[in-house]
């Protein structure tokens, strides 16, 4: 928590990009971390999971390619390799990181289930709020098309 906490806003990409190393590290660590109770070693793999899914949505496109690859790294360390961590693996794969924001955040949405992890509610609402926006979007577009198509 505390390292998400340091990256939270930061601005220094390097700074995000070892930070993003840092989480994968934990996240990879789960369910086989020597010394630790079964439960915190779950809480930590999930909260730094959390994070890594939090950095691929960041500003930077470099940070968000750098978080994409470093979990695709990590989840093909993972022992438990079932279905849905295989279409996780093939969804880091085939989407464009650093491309726009608008593009990356369906992708990254998706993962949450993938890998067993409940979406934010801070994620879900700005999807809904974003396809709402679409709608209208859509709506409006074709109505210009038919004035336009009219002749006015």
């Amino acid at each position: 928590a505390k390292l998400r906490a340091e990256l939270k806003g930061s601005r220094d990409v390097a700074k995000l990009c070892l930070g993003v190393q840092a989480l994968c590290h934990l996240a990879g660590l789960g369910k086989a971390a020597p010394g630790a109770s079964r439960d915190e070693a779950t809480c930590a793999s999930t909260c730094a999971t959390m994070g890594v899914l939090a950095l691929l949505v960041n500003r930077y496109p470099r940070v968000r390619r750098v978080a994409a690859e470093q979990l695709y790294v990590t989840l093909l360390g993972s022992e438990g390799e079932d279905a849905e961590t295989e279409e996780a693996l093939e969804l880091l794969s085939a989407t464009r990181w650093d491309a726009d924001l608008a593009a990356v955040k369906p992708a990254r949405n998706s993962l949450y289930p993938m890998l067993g992890l409940e979406t934010p509610k801070q994620a879900l609402v700005a999807a809904k709020a974003k396809a709402a926006k679409l709608e209208a979007k859509d709506e409006n577009d074709s109505y210009a098309a038919l004035v336009g198509s009219a002749g006015y």
